[in-house]
């Protein structure tokens, strides 16, 4: 499976064409499979790998100076540890030469617009996978766009020996714009979980498209984009649908309008029990934009013009930063209570 991965993102770089090598920086923990897009191919190329150490890789001006010193030609990393580091005078030094990679949470427009900000000429690439289905399935080059999409940024199309499906709940193939679940089968898919036999049931499911084959369960809503020959967008988790006081909701249709707020820049939405109890409220975490002051308050009576009552959080929290795993993706777990916050 690693592999199959590899040679599939050294084909995607284009690693032949710099018979030198390339330099690669990983900067997520080596305990998980984020960096191990940029570990491996540069293994098997000849290229070069900085292992960037935490201090380093979670301070914009130490990252600046670093690649000022040794200069990176592909940088692997989840969009909101990328934001974090683009909040600097130094955030054009920040991006590698010639490929960014993103992966582990969504690429939002607003992050692509910093990127392209900040004037650099490396070739972004979109990349999605589980680790069920070894360190990655899909990916979207932006250039292949030809522009950067109005909403969702798509996670692309199928690497080599990987098939992709979006289907119903009778495991039918969904239609172009239609969203449905998203099953991975071929190459990456890996043999299920370790002494957990009803759990591995549960998600490695028989492929009925390919006799004898295999496929994983994301339980991430996607639909293929119409008119784009097969590409596919990532619309969220299915267990992100909550139910508060009786009405379901998408939390990420919440952050999509926090996010389009003037002084906004991050945000998370958690549906969050209250007082101990079953019933459930909802809690809404900003982080502003550079040089803008804004309040809670007035947050949330923005979203009431674009949201219905019970989609607006009832309690918002402004934070200075979003909390990040050592793999760099938010920390929704250390996020504060909102009832301990005033």
């Amino acid at each position: 499976n690693l592999v199959n991965y590899t040679w599939a993102i050294a084909g995607q770089l284009k690693l032949a064409d710099f018979p030198e090598g390339l330099q690669f920086a990983t900067v997520s923990t080596l305990l998980a499979d984020l960096g191990n897009t940029c570990i491996y191919p540069a293994l098997v190329s000849g290229g070069g790998l900085h292992v960037i150490p935490y201090e380093v890789g979670t301070d914009s001006a130490a990252m600046a100076e670093y690649q000022s010193k040794y200069p990176v030609d592909v940088l692997k990393i989840v969009p909101s540890h990328l934001r974090a580091l683009l909040q600097s005078p130094d955030r054009a030094n920040v991006l590698p030469r010639k490929y960014l990679i993103t992966g582990g949470e969504a690429l939002t427009t607003s992050v692509v617009a910093e990127i392209e900000a900040c004037g650099v000429g490396c070739a972004l690439i979109n990349h999605y996978g589980p680790t069920e289905t070894t360190v990655g399935s899909l990916t979207q080059p932006l250039s292949a766009l030809g522009h950067t999409p109005k909403l969702t940024i798509p996670i692309g199309r199928p690497i080599a020996n990987t098939q992709v499906y979006v289907l119903d709940a009778l495991l039918q193939v969904v239609p172009e714009g239609v969203t449905g679940e998203l099953y991975l089968s071929g190459a990456g898919v890996s043999a299920g979980y370790v002494g957990q036999p009803k759990l591995t049931a549960e998600r490695f499911v028989a492929n009925p498209f390919v006799d004898g084959a295999t496929m994983y369960r994301t339980g991430d809503l996607a639909r293929y984009v119409p008119g784009s020959g097969g590409a596919i967008a990532f619309l969220g988790r299915a267990d992100d649908q909550v139910k508060v006081r009786g009405f379901r909701i998408e939390l990420g249709e919440i952050e999509a309008a926090m996010l389009k707020l003037p002084g906004v820049r991050q945000v998370v939405v958690l549906a969050r029990e209250e007082n101990g109890d079953s019933d459930k409220q909802l809690v809404g975490y900003a982080v502003a934009t550079a040089g803008d002051v804004v309040t809670a308050e007035h947050l949330r009576e923005q979203l009431r013009h674009v949201l219905p009552d019970y989609m607006v959080p009832t309690k918002l929290i402004l934070l200075e930063k979003l909390p990040l795993t050592p793999n760099g993706k938010i920390d929704r777990k250390t996020l504060p209570d909102a009832n301990a916050v005033s």
